[in-house]
């Protein structure tokens, strides 16, 4: 057995300090079970954007749109894309 030290990696953060305050702002006027459903949605969208490298403040409506269809094609009802799209419409305004 060796020992060997251990190496860090430093990474990105994934949000700027703009974005995490434009999240926390948004996520702030809301409680209860609004609020946590609405961090589900902004969670998977900002996940979504991250790994296509996109950042937050450069997402255009093409792309939203694309995250709607995918989420069809993942077989989200409707309800459920509707309300995404509610909570990054909100977060966008």
């Amino acid at each position: 057995m060796t020992n060997s030290p251990a190496a860090l990696a430093l990474a990105e953060p994934v949000f700027s300090d703009k974005e995490t305050l434009a999240l926390a702002g948004f996520l702030a006027g809301y409680s209860g079970l609004t609020r946590q459903a609405y961090a589900l949605d902004l969670r998977q969208f900002t996940a979504w954007c991250h790994t296509r490298h996109l950042r937050m403040f450069a997402v255009r409506r093409a792309e939203i749109e694309l995250f709607a269809r995918e989420l069809e094609n993942a077989g989200r009802a409707r309800a459920t894309i509707t309300r995404r799209l509610s909570t990054i419409a909100g977060l966008y305004r």
